[in-house]
């Protein structure tokens, strides 16, 4: 009680996406009403006892009950506290965290999922990556004595012991039961530093110097990229396909990909007629929210001039690969899907998924047509556009810059794979007939001229190199 206020806990009857049902901290002041979430779940209603009147908010039958009501107890003091030093302001509480008092006892599982509900809500991709996250880490705190874990509980030995853990867990996709690879467990532990991360320096959960990753760092294991060469590019272009027919499209789709710099499934999936203009594609990254300014090449244009027809609205996708009548294609730029209802968004990031996982799938059968031997994915459309760009002696700098990526240290990641080839390109110029030479030294100039005239670098690096004639 303060004032004329009165606290109370409630657990909401509802569950969340997880099945859980959250408690709440509910203050009441001249008939106003305001809550606040806590940390605390629990799994079962049956488990919450309302009437209690001896702390015992959480009965026994829950194996974590002491726990909770220790927790429980602590935020409430602190709901308390915040609330009167502020003035006894229901609006103040909004600004009020639970976590910086409670910390120690807050669960970190708890802490992911709340990662994971934020991530949903504001509609990001990452949210799968919290959602692998929050999977495996549950699991591992099951195979350990007593369950939960907080974040008291954590240290640089218990962070090496969940990574030896993911080495032997599965992927539990369906009737693949394969381990997971290093780099998806070095993904997975990228993710954990960065929830904590976000723990100690934004949410205030622990101490700087309690951060267990201080003295952790993820490993990163260098991959190959799989990339084609021109004359793979060639032979997809070449195969005789049914127009109109799946695999006619996830071929274009991908050609298309390629002669724009590499454009990411989702971002190409959701392209507008309007995004078309005055012979450049300008769209909005979904990844990382850059504007792009693309001059669309003969062939991409080509391949444009098979989708439009005189019904074509500017607001229809390009690609039938989405319903343009769809209630969440009624919002067409990047800031009106940023206000895009919950429900909607949801149902636009489940239908891309579905749909890339379609034309990964076409993609495989379309190498085996093509005599390709590599496992053809999407993505493998902007490894490639990159490979075959820096084999014609393009700089860093211009790849970068047309991948859009933050750092150049990116790009050089991205490219590392590549260098072999690059002591092979060495080798032939080295050694190059006359003619040969003749060329070398024509792209040096070209290069030259592409750093001192930017506006113009994806134009100059498609049409005038001759990545693919």
């Amino acid at each position: 009680m303060a004032g004329s206020c009165t606290f109370n806990l409630e657990l909401k009857k509802q569950p969340d996406n997880r099945g859980l049902f959250r408690v709440y901290i509910r203050i009441t002041k001249d008939r106003r009403l305001k809550r606040v979430a806590t940390s605390v779940y629990l799994k079962r209603i049956s488990d919450w006892n309302p009437l209690s009147r001896n702390s015992r908010f959480v009965k026994a039958t829950d194996p974590d009950s002491d726990a909770k009501n220790s927790r429980l107890l602590s935020e409430l003091d602190s709901v308390k506290r915040f609330f009167n030093d502020n003035g006894q302001n229901l609006l103040s509480l909004a600004a009020y965290t639970p976590f910086a008092e409670s910390s120690p006892h807050m669960s970190v599982l708890d802490y992911i999922h709340e990662q994971v509900e934020q991530s949903s809500a504001l509609g990001k991709q990452k949210s799968r990556h919290y959602r692998v996250l929050e999977e495996k880490f549950e699991q591992f705190c099951a195979s350990r004595p007593g369950g939960s874990m907080d974040f008291r509980d954590l240290t640089p030995a218990i962070i090496c012991d969940f990574e030896m853990f993911l080495h032997t867990v599965s992927r539990s996709r369906g009737q693949d039961c394969s381990r997971l690879s290093q780099s998806y467990v070095n993904s997975i532990m990228a993710q954990f530093r960065t929830v904590i991360r976000r723990a100690v320096m934004t949410e205030k959960v622990i101490l700087p110097e309690q951060d267990p990753f201080r003295l952790y760092k993820p490993g990163r294991v260098s991959v190959m990229k799989e990339k084609l060469e021109e004359y793979e590019i060639q032979a997809l272009a070449e195969l005789e396909l049914t127009p109109d027919s799946q695999l006619w499209h996830t071929r274009n789709c991908f050609l298309f990909s390629f002669y724009c710099a590499g454009i990411r499934a989702a971002d190409l999936m959701q392209l507008r007629w309007l995004n078309v203009r005055d012979g450049h594609l300008h769209y909005q990254m979904g990844k990382n929210r850059k504007v792009k300014d693309i001059v669309l090449v003969p062939q991409a244009l080509q391949i444009l001039g098979l989708y439009r027809t005189q019904q074509a609205c500017d607001t229809d996708y390009i690609f039938p690969l989405l319903d343009s009548k769809a209630p969440w294609a009624q919002w067409y730029s990047p800031s009106q899907r940023d206000t895009m209802p919950l429900q909607l968004k949801e149902q636009l990031f489940m239908q891309t998924s579905a749909r890339n996982v379609v034309l990964n799938r076409n993609l495989k059968k379309l190498a085996a047509m093509a005599g390709i031997g590599k496992n053809l994915s999407f993505h493998i459309s902007r490894h490639s556009f990159a490979y075959l760009a820096m084999k014609k002696g393009v700089d860093p700098m211009i790849i970068k810059q047309s991948l859009s990526h933050s750092s150049l240290t990116t790009t050089e990641r991205y490219l590392g794979e590549f260098g072999e080839s690059e002591v092979s390109t060495a080798l032939q110029q080295l050694f190059a007939t006359d003619k040969q030479a003749e060329r070398t030294v024509s792209l040096t100039e070209l290069v030259n001229a592409l750093k001192e005239e930017s506006q113009d670098v994806l134009e100059r690096v498609l049409t005038r190199l001759s990545i693919l004639s």
